[in-house]
């Protein structure tokens, strides 16, 4: 891995200079996501959209991953999308022709080597940033200051977040025109029906309550509520709620093995985010951009900071700095609290107008018809 690293560092700019060189194919399309590691987030939801609207007549899809994802990619689009490994040699040769590329964290999505120059690459992002991103986080403000370094077109959800990615990706050449103003593709899924909790084996007369943290750059520190003490699950389960941990995919390995219980469901992380999010009751999180999502659905939300300060003080930080201006619910700094709220639900119904309010300004453009409005942006046409 190490030497894998290096090379990939000396190799890269060498490989930029060459890619201008390769005869493109201004119809295939590739795209990742988190690294090769999933087939999820804005970049899947783009491509299943693609679709249903049958691009595959016109265009070449190209999904690539981590070898693990190629079942699934096989299943998902009925042979319509190939699969590439990530980091093959094949992998270099589809990135090398192909005239599109979209991510939804970085050119790291499509593995170690990319980019081609001459490559249109969409940066979809993976959330509304209520945390500070690129060369905004402490001691990143070099980030992408290397000729290789660069994206085509950034995705924002509003005139908050282009501001913010105005800053972040100051140093990768972005300005004003690259913009997209759209709402986020994997947000599609909240209008669609979810099988998620048939499939949970959840009963019809729980509460689901969704516990969905963000990973902490400088900390190992964690909160699970199957650590609770007895009488608190015991509460939970008087009261028929049910609930749902998924660490952040940085941290799943670390709970991979947790056992489930008639109150606690560890969530696999190969699970959806947003088909989770379609069923849940109530959402637990503390700074994630999962909340903005969430906002669509116009239900209770509970900020809950079981390390306190810690991340605004030793961590990347916020953007907002008084996170209540920010929040859509109670910020709670003890599990007590929690349980006393999510059983008590009527007290978080207090927070629907500031829950609008902030859905408003952050979740500015509409989601529904992101697809069209980023495919035509960016030329992709299917007439």
């Amino acid at each position: 891995m190490f030497f894998l690293r290096n090379f990939a560092k000396v190799i890269r700019p060498i490989m930029f200079f060459f890619s201008g060189f390769f005869k493109k194919d201004p119809k295939m399309i590739v795209l990742g996501a988190w690294w090769g590691d999933k087939l999820a987030d804005n970049s899947f939801y783009y491509l299943k959209d693609l679709l249903t609207k049958d691009y595959s007549k016109t265009y070449k899809f190209v999904w690539i991953g981590k070898s693990n994802l190629k079942k699934q990619v096989e299943s998902s689009f009925s042979g319509r999308v190939k699969f590439c490994k990530i980091n093959s040699l094949k992998s270099l040769v589809f990135i090398a022709k192909a005239k599109y590329g979209f991510v939804s964290n970085g050119t790291a999505d499509l593995g170690r080597f990319v980019p081609n120059k001459d490559m249109i690459i969409i940066q979809l992002w993976h959330g509304f940033p209520f945390k500070r991103i690129g060369a905004d986080m402490r001691g990143a403000s070099n980030e992408g200051n290397k000729a290789f370094e660069f994206y085509s077109f950034y995705l924002s959800t509003s005139e908050v977040m282009t501001t913010r990615l105005l800053s972040a990706f100051r140093n990768y050449g972005i300005d004003r025109k690259k913009i997209i103003e759209t709402g986020q593709p994997r947000n599609l899924a909240l209008y669609e029906n979810s099988e998620l909790r048939k499939k949970l084996n959840i009963a019809d007369n729980k509460r689901i309550v969704t516990y969905l943290p963000t990973f902490r750059d400088n900390s190992d520190k964690t909160f699970e509520f199957a650590n609770m003490d007895k009488n608190l699950l015991l509460m939970l389960e008087k009261n028929n709620i049910v609930v749902l941990e998924k660490p952040h995919h940085h941290k799943y390995k670390k709970m991979a093995n947790e056992q489930n219980t008639s109150v606690i469901i560890h969530v696999d992380d190969k699970v959806d985010t947003q088909k989770l999010l379609k069923i849940t009751d109530i959402l637990i999180t503390d700074f994630s951009s999962v909340y903005a999502d969430y906002l669509y659905l116009d239900r209770p939300i509970v900020h809950f900071l079981f390390d306190g300060l810690d991340y605004l003080n030793n961590d990347r930080g916020l953007y907002e700095q008084n996170f209540d201006e920010e929040s859509a619910g109670p910020i709670v700094f003890n599990i007590e609290k929690v349980i006393q709220l999510i059983i008590n639900k009527n007290e978080l119904e207090k927070y629907s107008y500031k829950r609008e309010t902030l859905k408003n300004r952050i979740n500015q453009y509409s989601v529904k018809d992101s697809t069209n409005i980023i495919s035509k942006k960016v030329g992709i046409d299917n007439g």
